[in-house]
């Protein structure tokens, strides 16, 4: 039996402020895998919910601690390349 906190409080960065939010995961995070269904099909529905979840995401960024120096140099690096695209496909659409 797993047990799934009713809410789980998450810090939001929202420009330069962060908010604090409650976050409900969703009630069911497993895939059921029928008779004679194969199980990378399973696997693979799984990722997808996790995906869609954000779990994956949230694993991968914990795995290593990151000063919170080098996370808001990382956001505005991604927010830096971001725009970059952004121009470069408005520019190539004329």
């Amino acid at each position: 039996m797993t047990i799934i906190p009713s809410t789980i409080t998450v810090m939001i960065r929202n420009s330069k402020n962060y908010k604090f939010q409650d976050w409900k995961p969703d009630q069911y995070l497993g895939v059921k895998v029928r008779e004679g269904q194969d199980a990378m099909q399973a696997y693979r529905k799984l990722k997808k919910k996790l995906l869609k979840e954000g779990v994956l995401d949230e694993v991968r960024e914990r795995r290593y601690y990151s000063k919170p120096s080098e996370k808001r140099k990382l956001e505005k690096n991604r927010i830096k390349r971001m725009l970059a695209k952004d121009k470069k496909t408005k520019k190539n659409s004329y």
